[in-house]
């Protein structure tokens, strides 16, 4: 399982987590010459064609986050960018109960740790946005809560 970070110095936190490949992003562009039978794509439009080209043929691409502001593919030829590959889009307006169970059931049979940078609450999303943008936040996942 393969894992991208802008800081060349989280490498060794993403592998103790289990990464096995640790990909540095600079300014939107994967630094490898790699292919991979799936990419999960946490960026957004503005990295969809560099993360296209590192899916294999017959492997699959998910875009399931959108923190750029850019919603729309810009100069986008799918049969440049797609050609042999499947592409899906995540969002969280259609959960599907099962798929999750499955998820949460992978997470807990590898043993996988998820850590949490910070939780905000739902009044607070613009700032949770801001704050996913920071270069130098802490490792993990930003959480927004509507308790």
């Amino acid at each position: 399982m393969g894992s991208t970070t802008r800081q060349a110095a989280r490498e060794p936190e993403l592998t103790k987590l289990g990464a096995t490949d640790v990909i540095l992003d600079q300014d939107g562009k994967l630094q490898t010459d790699k292919t991979f039978d799936n990419a999960i794509d946490l960026i957004g439009v503005t990295t969809s064609i560099d993360t296209l080209s590192h899916v294999k043929q017959g492997g699959f691409y998910s875009l399931v986050g959108m923190v750029t502001g850019q919603w729309i593919w810009k100069e986008f030829d799918p049969f440049t960018n797609l050609a042999g590959k499947f592409a899906t889009v995540y969002d969280s307006t259609a959960v599907d109960k099962k798929l999750v169970k499955e998820m949460f059931n992978l997470i807990n049979k590898n043993h996988l740790e998820i850590p949490i940078a910070k939780v905000f609450k739902l009044d607070e999303i613009q700032d949770a946005q801001s704050y996913v943008m920071e270069k130098n936040r802490p490792l993990g996942q930003v959480i927004v809560s509507n308790d």
